[in-house]
């Protein structure tokens, strides 16, 4: 199988130098606020230096990884810019300047700029603004690429512990942000793959992808996938589930768009490509960290690679995941649509899921977020027949808190 990732691996290689070399870094939507700093166009070019570096990790000089590298280079003016803004703001070298960095360690770009960039990277620099926890994770991590050597804070307990990915428990009532915590601080801890697995609370990361998968979110979906081989041997339901409709998604495309992709504005944008690559590239770019991750890791031999890889004819995907958004009625039949749609998807790939608890588990979490009491209820309802998980322990325990807020003198057993 790992031959079947790099292909997929280079394939989101070449789509990336692709939509390089088709934007234009002075027009919409690569160029939006004019009062902006950091504009899209620089955080395509840092996202694409980060992938053409861990894909380099996985399949080592590969001429798609050249090419991903020539056309970053190429953009000789907004990588001059880029190098204005550090000089201006020496703090953003780790965030915006971190292109740089990146570049550094593939031998590419200014070799003069990047030899003057070094003096800041090996210095202290003041930090005007304060930084949440994976934030810290992400400039230690930065440090530590553009060094060469460990950084301490990678290794702080203390920090760790205050991120969201060692306070899973509080899953039920995370924010997008926060979801996006918990990947990122297991990207930067474990290196992408490269220094081991950290431990996460299981039942979780799994749930989660699912979620994101339901609402068609496969940005999320996939870096929760990312997140699930960086912290566990055996992925979980709902990443398997997750990594098997992402590959269909790319399989049938040639990339994977974003949650914020909708079709009549593609169709209705005056420059449609523009539009199609700025709304998908972030998305196909975490597909392709998957596949390197899944190398560089040594897991390219578990279930979730045979589910990416298979070649078998695939299935129609429906126009939503989500039973309710699809247009079926009752909540049991809503997850029939959703439980039937992703065992097919899966089954069709080689694998065989158990995903009920899962898709319960996906609706429970949309549910909550929401504060669809009534919703969360029916859910719970349905233990019996779909058992018990880690989601529906949090949502009783939830609902426990709101009915003793409430006066109320019971627990929610």
């Amino acid at each position: 199988m790992t031959r079947e990732l790099e292909d997929r691996l280079v394939a989101a290689l070449r789509w990336g130098a692709v939509t390089i070399r088709a934007a234009d870094p002075g027009r919409p939507p690569w160029r939006q606020d004019g009062t902006a700093v950091v504009q899209p166009f620089d955080k395509l070019l840092v996202e694409a230096a980060l992938l053409a570096l861990l894909a380099r990790r996985a399949i080592g000089p590969h001429p798609a990884v050249t090419d991903l590298v020539g056309a970053i280079t190429d953009c000789r003016e907004s990588l001059d810019r880029t190098y204005e803004i550090v000089r201006w703001r020496p703090y953003l070298w780790t965030s915006a300047g971190a292109v740089w960095v990146f570049l550094d360690r593939l031998s590419a770009g200014d070799p003069v700029k990047r030899g003057l960039l070094r003096e800041l990277w090996n210095a202290p620099v003041v930090e005007p603004r304060e930084r949440v926890p994976y934030r810290l994770l992400d400039q230690a991590w930065t440090r530590m690429i553009a060094r060469g050597r460990p950084d301490s804070r990678i290794s702080s307990a203390g920090l760790r512990s205050t991120t969201s990915l060692w306070n899973l428990d509080g899953a039920l009532l995370m924010s997008r942000n926060d979801l996006y915590a918990i990947t990122h601080a297991a990207m930067y801890l474990t290196d992408f793959g490269n220094a081991g697995r950290v431990p996460a609370a299981p039942g979780w990361i799994g749930a989660l992808a699912a979620a994101r998968l339901l609402l068609g979110d496969f940005d999320l979906a996939g870096e929760l996938a990312v997140t699930d081989v960086l912290t566990r041997g055996a992925p979980e339901a709902g990443t398997l589930a997750a990594a098997a409709a992402l590959s269909t998604v790319f399989d049938r495309l040639g990339f994977v768009p974003a949650p914020t992709f909708r079709a009549q504005d593609h169709a209705a944008a005056e420059d449609p490509s523009a539009y199609l690559f700025f709304h998908s590239y972030h998305s196909t770019f975490v597909y392709g960290l998957l596949c390197a991750v899944l190398i560089t890791s040594g897991a390219h031999g578990s279930a979730l690679a045979r589910l990416m890889t298979s070649g078998v004819p695939e299935p129609e995907l429906p126009e939503e995941w989500h039973g309710g958004r699809a247009g079926v009625t009752g909540l049991g039949a809503q997850i029939v649509h959703t439980c039937e749609s992703w065992e097919g998807i899966a089954a069709a790939r080689g694998g065989e899921p158990d995903l009920l608890r899962t898709v319960v588990d996906a609706y429970l979490l949309d549910a909550a977020s929401r504060q669809d009491t009534p919703g969360v209820l029916a859910l719970l309802g349905m233990r019996d027949v779909a058992g018990s998980s880690v989601v529906d322990g949090a949502a009783r325990r939830l609902l426990t808190v709101r009915a003793r807020l409430g006066g109320a003198s019971w627990t929610f057993a």
